[in-house]
């Protein structure tokens, strides 16, 4: 954070940044600056965590000192009455000027880059906690935020938690489900969509989709429900195509031995050990970067207001059900003071003062895309893809087992899965000569829980290597028929498993996979 506003870290900094990033490389004669896929620079990373919830207050007083004659200038420049900067940030002049005072520094920093000869794009902070956060980004080329999949509020004894004490994020309803004013959430698209701004490009740094499980009340192990993790990579790619965004990064690891690392598995992603995650890569890029999925088809606009700003600006701001229930069926965007844009564009547009409290219900119990694409069903907790070249569901099969889809129908056996069959490279399944099918289930993670370290919210108990449980189910293509192959780790195949068939038995604990290739026959 001192980067934003002192002179002497600035300074340090910069003659940091000049020696990093404009030293010629040794091998190919180019800075990092110089570098063409050196596309995307970031200034300064979670800024908010420092003045969230208390403001400025716990800042040390020898930095405090540096800002309050930038204050009075700003009293000055305002005409605004003499007063003492309130580190706390409730007074309105105080928030503004620490806004004023984050933004100047993006445009500064921004400027800085552009001297040392970077040509990529920047982006301001990038959490997405508040909108007294957010809108100093506004200052970027592009807008940044995290977001996180595991944080839905909930209650003890909720209904959404199924039988067996199963919980995930797919079970949210989508509406704000706080009761407590000052309460914020991380969930779903909710925290993503603060820093959909019209007319602006967004991506998020730091993707944590691996992540999930209540964190109250809940035995020892407040993470245990990590265990259906392989669903949130598919709907976040299919999500993010939606809505036009612009895409992500996930949080990684290459794993290792040491306890205090491999005890973190279900925190970030481990590259080296996470079966069950790594198995959707491959249908998640071609959902997310393939044109898959078709963009939505009504925009929505929630304005923002200084007042809003200013009234919110240490607490969270998606209580709105606006930004609880939009994002899976229409594209959401943000516009903040200043931002341009055309309401001819937008189906609906809400005020946010005036939305803060609006219940916009959904048709229990699924909430479904206005491309008709893809829906959810957050009472039992699964979602369907049905796309020309995607199709297939995830979640938990207690009630309905059976999918109809366009070109495929899958019947499951197991009570939780991950299936889905895509077309890569192909517009239509339909058309398509080899297809790939993902069928990933439950997993654990292995080392004796005793044997760790106690768990403090951010990780499951135990260690890599995960274990992947089978799932199992029917698979009956409605035109054609097909040779079935195992694939391997790599994509290579393995052996066949069917031949010249319509309906196809899988089984991942049996054929030891997560992926199959389906190959027509002509």
């Amino acid at each position: 954070m001192l980067l934003l506003f002192d002179p002497e870290v600035q300074a340090y900094v910069k003659d940091w940044m000049r020696a990093f990033y404009t030293r010629p490389n040794r091998y190919t004669g180019k800075s990092l600056f110089e570098d063409p896929q050196f596309v995307l620079l970031g200034i300064v990373n979670e800024i908010a965590y420092h003045y969230h919830p208390k403001g400025l207050v716990s800042l040390n007083r020898y930095y405090t000192d540096k800002l309050r004659p930038r204050f009075q200038e700003y009293l000055k420049r305002n005409k605004l009455p003499d007063q003492e900067l309130d580190l706390s940030l409730n007074g309105d002049a105080s928030a503004k000027f620490w806004n004023e005072v984050v933004a100047d520094a993006y445009r500064m920093w921004s400027a800085y880059a552009r001297e040392l000869g970077y040509k990529g794009v920047i982006s301001g902070s990038n959490v997405g906690e508040n909108f007294f956060h957010t809108q100093p980004s506004l200052a970027g080329d592009f807008m940044d935020a995290h977001l996180y999949w595991g944080f839905a509020p909930w209650n003890i004894g909720n209904a959404r938690i199924l039988s067996g004490d199963r919980w995930s994020p797919l079970l949210k309803k989508p509406g704000n489900e706080s009761g407590e004013r000052e309460k914020y959430t991380k969930d779903l698209f909710a925290r993503f969509s603060l820093a959909s701004v019209a007319g602006k490009p967004l991506l998020s740094s730091e993707h944590r989709t691996s992540k999930g499980g209540a964190t109250v009340n809940l035995g020892d192990n407040p993470m245990q429900y990590n265990e259906y993790r392989a669903v949130g990579l598919p709907l976040f790619s299919v999500v993010h195509a939606f809505q036009d965004w612009d895409g992500f990064y996930l949080f990684a690891s290459q794993g290792t031995e040491q306890l205090n690392q491999y005890e973190r598995m279900g925190h970030i992603l481990d590259v080296r050990h996470d079966t069950a995650y790594l198995a959707t890569f491959p249908l998640a890029s071609w959902l997310l970067r393939g044109g898959a999925v078709a963009p939505a088809k009504e925009r929505v606009l929630l304005k923002i207001t200084e007042k809003d700003i200013l009234s919110t600006k240490k607490s969270p701001s998606f209580f709105s059900d606006v930004m609880f229930n939009i994002p899976e069926q229409h594209r959401l965007e943000l516009a903040y003071p200043g931002t341009s844009y055309n309401p001819k564009n937008y189906g609906k547009i809400y005020n946010y003062a005036d939305s803060r409290d609006l219940k916009l219900g959904s048709p229990a119990p699924v909430i479904k895309a206005d491309t008709g694409e893809f829906h959810r069903n957050w009472e039992e907790g699964y979602w369907v893809l049905n796309t020309p070249s995607a199709q297939g569901v995830e979640g938990f099969f207690d009630k309905t087992r059976k999918f109809d889809f366009t070109d495929m129908t899958l019947d499951m056996a197991s009570p939780f899965g991950v299936c889905f069959l895509a077309s890569p490279g192909r517009p239509k399944i339909s058309e398509a000569k080899r297809m790939m099918f993902l069928a990933v289930g439950e997993c654990s993670n292995t080392i004796a829980p005793g044997t760790d370290l106690k768990p403090n919210g951010w990780w499951l108990k135990g260690g890599a290597p995960v274990v992947l449980k089978p799932v199992a189910g029917t698979l009956q293509m409605k035109e054609g028929r097909f040779d079935v192959w195992i694939l391997g780790e790599h994509g290579e195949r393995k052996s066949k498993v069917a031949e010249n068939t319509a309906k196809f038995d899988f089984n991942t604990g049996r054929d030891k996979t997560v992926w199959y290739e389906l190959e027509r026959n002509m």
